[in-house]
């Protein structure tokens, strides 16, 4: 009877384990609908969150594409206004000086007509004005003419590109008046025009930014900077364009130098990171880092190329 009631013992240890295997079963079943619920309703919000972002994208792109478009039409307007204007550098200035008579007469002489009627009646206003060209080169203060018409105006131009309007001594430069917008963006192109002029390649500015020129009997439209150092990678070389050389490191320093250069370098490691300074690297393009430097202050190099 013993081994039975064992054998019968053993079953029932086996039953309850059975049974608490079931349970748990049940238990873990219920535990795993729980889950796929949640993570189906994390799905759901997932998704919703998903198409809010990509609404708030869309918008946020629409803004961006308005606000450029606002800058190119605030840009146009400003180039409209601005070709009612010629910019003269080196004119004589003197104490109780009448502008309108005085660069009427010369103007009139330049343009071989008979009489400075002819001037004044196109000029609508005449005034100096200060500027970085002026303080650098301790020169008189610029003179800027507004036009009712334009006409005039680009028979100046015209007759500037043939011959030099002198008053005196002085050799005037005329010269057209771009907008300081523009002015900056087209500074970011110089390097390309430089090329362009040494190859006797001729370009028109393009309106808000960029050049249109033919080489090689294809017409390239670069109205961006992308563009440009895409253009500059294909085409450099034949154009004599050249990479500046990284400033090779010098070998020869003492070793007293080579110290005094370690103790500084520990101390700067034992400084906050807040406070030091990243070495940036140099692009491969150097000339294409944006600057927030007044393009007049780098001696009017754009002054040239806006007026050709």
């Amino acid at each position: 009877m013993e081994p039975i009631q064992k054998k019968l013992e053993e079953l029932s240890k086996l039953d309850d384990i059975s049974n608490q295997l079931t349970t748990q079963t049940e238990e873990i079943k219920k535990q795993l609908i729980e889950n796929k619920q949640e993570i189906s309703e994390l799905v759901k919000r997932t998704e919703k969150l998903e198409t809010r972002t990509d609404h708030t994208e869309d918008k946020l792109q629409l803004v961006k594409d308005k606000q450029k478009d606002l800058e190119e039409a605030v840009i146009r307007l400003e180039m409209e206004k601005a070709s009612y204007i010629l910019r003269l550098q080196n004119f004589p200035e003197k104490k109780g000086e009448d502008l309108r008579q005085e660069l009427g007469q010369a103007l009139t002489e330049f343009l071989e007509l008979e009489t400075s009627s002819e001037v004044d009646k196109d000029i609508e206003a005449i005034y100096r004005v200060n500027s970085a060209y002026a303080r650098r080169n301790k020169v008189p203060r610029e003179v800027q003419i507004k036009f009712y018409r334009r006409d005039l105006k680009d028979n100046i131009l015209k007759t500037a590109s043939e011959k030099t309007l002198k008053v005196g001594e002085s050799q005037i430069r005329i010269l057209r008046e771009i907008p300081w917008k523009v002015r900056e963006k087209r500074f970011e192109y110089q390097t390309l025009v430089e090329l362009l002029k040494q190859q006797n390649i001729q370009f028109r500015w393009l309106i808000p930014e960029g050049l249109f020129f033919i080489y090689k009997g294809k017409r390239y439209k670069i109205n961006s900077l992308f563009k440009l150092e895409e253009f500059l990678e294909k085409n450099g070389k034949d154009l004599g364009f050249q990479e500046e050389e990284e400033e090779e490191e010098n070998t020869t320093e003492s070793e007293e130098e080579a110290q005094k250069q370690e103790v500084a370098a520990s101390k700067l490691e034992e400084r906050p990171k807040a406070k030091q300074k990243k070495r940036k690297e140099r692009p491969r393009f150097p000339f294409l880092m944006v600057t927030r430097q007044n393009p007049r202050d780098k001696k009017d190099q754009t002054e040239e190329t806006s007026n050709e």
